[in-house]
């Protein structure tokens, strides 16, 4: 029997806020660094993908510096975080440095001891309402997201769960274009 631990999301990944992106700054179709906004995640999520490609915004270094933003690095799992968005439970992994939007939280394991696709499939598990604030608009803090749990496995234990996820996304998209 394998030893599983239980870690708190805290404990095993990196969070990264997103960066305010004013209209000014908006609209660019071209620059190094997409700029994700829960747009990006929804049109993403509707072809059926799981890696974010293409963003309807992208920024150079100038603008970075300007916004004070902060890169978020590849395989990094992003979603929602504040409004009706956050409901739909939609996850999306980041293929390239990017920025994400101010409503955009990501997540990234901090170490080669959990795969950055075993916490894409346990994230699209987690009911974000269930962890969100009870004001009108509902949001979640990094802060309650970090004491959610997550059931360790060995890496070869979850590249079998990724395999097997994958299979089943494969055959829903399958399913989808018939």
């Amino acid at each position: 029997m394998e030893d599983i631990k239980i870690k708190l999301l805290g404990e095993i990944c990196e969070f990264y806020s997103g960066t305010g992106f004013p209209k000014k700054f908006q609209g660019n179709l071209e620059g190094k660094y997409p700029f994700y906004k829960v747009g990006d995640i929804s049109k993403s999520a509707d072809e059926n993908k799981n890696f974010l490609t293409k963003s309807d915004n992208y920024v150079d270094e100038r603008i970075v510096k300007t916004l004070k933003g902060k890169i978020v690095p590849p395989k990094t799992i992003v979603f929602a975080k504040i409004g009706e968005a956050l409901k739909l439970n939609r996850r999306m992994i980041t293929s390239t440095e990017c920025l994400i939007d101010n409503n955009v939280l990501g997540i990234k394991p901090k170490n080669d001891s959990i795969l950055a696709e075993y916490i894409f499939y346990f994230m699209k598990f987690v009911k974000l309402e269930n962890y969100s604030e009870s004001t009108t608009v509902p949001s979640v803090r990094k802060s309650e997201l970090e004491k959610i749990k997550i059931r360790v496995p060995s890496i070869q234990n979850q590249q079998k769960i990724i395999s097997i996820l994958e299979n089943i996304d494969k055959t829903k998209k399958v399913k989808l274009k018939v």
